[in-house]
């Protein structure tokens, strides 16, 4: 996922994908703690997904409160 898909979506958008990576990495370490999961690399790219989409959340957040003021 990049940064640049992010700046696309609304703010509801990036909180309902942001719950739902935040869901699969909460899974994903579930499995890596019971040794089913394969590709343990895959939670470290999680964990970078979900900061890109705090960034993005962030970034809007800002915006809006530079358009009210």
């Amino acid at each position: 996922m990049d940064y640049k898909e992010l700046n696309n979506k609304s703010l509801k958008a990036l909180e309902e994908l942001l719950a739902e990576k935040q869901d699969l990495l909460r899974s994903l370490r579930f499995q890596a703690s019971e040794n089913q999961l394969k590709k343990v690399t895959s939670i470290r790219i999680e964990k970078k997904n979900i900061a890109r989409i705090m960034t993005a959340i962030k970034v809007l957040q800002k915006q809006d409160n530079n358009k009210t003021e």
